[in-house]
């Protein structure tokens, strides 16, 4: 008999039904907030970088694509279900656009 997983009453936790292996995702929330001077002009948009370990520029290290967000945005928030880790860093930089 296969295994399957049940939702127990939506509290996150699923419980193990039948023979065999499973296995448990648990969904982590990534929010991400900054500030942004009152008197500066906006910006066009603001880019986020979700990433792990130290280095912003390193591609490789990128949970997502970077992610654009309207210049009014002051926070972002997304599920993801990475397993290599739950330390996450955010870079947020303001992008112009000349007009």
């Amino acid at each position: 008999m296969a295994q399957y997983l049940e939702d127990d009453s939506g509290i996150g936790i699923t419980t193990p039904i039948g023979v065999g292996g499973g296995s448990f995702i648990l969904n982590k929330w990534i929010s991400v907030t900054w500030d942004f001077p009152a008197n500066a002009p906006p910006p066009d948009h603001f880019d986020i970088v979700v990433y792990t370990g130290t280095d912003a520029d390193e591609e490789n290290n990128y949970v997502f694509p970077i992610i654009s967000v309207s210049g009014a945005e002051r926070s972002w928030i997304k599920s993801t279900n990475s397993p290599d880790t739950t330390n996450f860093r955010a870079a947020v930089r303001a992008v112009y656009y000349k007009g």
